[in-house]
């Protein structure tokens, strides 16, 4: 029995993984055309980075240090808002969870004093990867923090024999 590093399994998955994304775009060629070329990386969307923004979907914690009692979990609504006792409707969509700490913290210090608020976001809801090719179980998984290829082709139940 041959055993694989996990570099060979990334590049197995990346290439079958192209491969498909490949014939699915191009379909079928006419008996003249030339072998498909690869995806330029420039043509790829970018990177995200710098802070999290808040999505319609997302489940956040908001915590009250003092007031325990009024700590809570709210699932963003389709208009982007979420509705918090003694403040009414928060729109939190597209902004950061810093920007939104420090929108309650404002909003409740008029209704209490030295509110000490921290806002986090405990389940998002647009984060997706897409596992497919010659694993077993091709589908969409929830993405979590730190998620690498190797853990989502294993979270779908690995490659399947005819894999290469």
């Amino acid at each position: 029995m041959k055993i694989r590093s996990r570099s060979s399994i990334a590049v197995g998955f990346a290439a079958v993984l192209a491969i498909v994304c490949l014939g699915a775009l191009i379909g079928s060629p006419p008996a003249h055309a030339q072998a498909p070329q690869m995806v330029d990386a420039k043509a790829l969307p970018g990177v995200v980075t710098g802070p999290y923004e808040v999505a319609v979907g997302d489940v956040l914690e908001i915590n009250f240090f003092k007031a325990t009692q009024m700590s809570t979990t709210r699932t963003v609504g389709p208009d982007g808002e979420i509705y918090l006792p003694l403040v009414g409707r928060v729109a939190v969509a597209g902004r950061t969870v810093d920007d939104v700490t420090e929108e309650l913290n404002t909003r409740y210090g008029e209704e209490m004093v030295n509110p000490q608020i921290t806002v986090s976001v405990q389940g998002y809801s647009g984060m997706k990867v897409y596992v497919g090719g010659e694993v077993n179980f091709p589908g969409i998984r929830e993405y979590r923090g730190g998620l690498t290829l190797v853990q989502a082709i294993m979270d779908a139940g690995s490659f399947k024999s005819t894999g290469r």
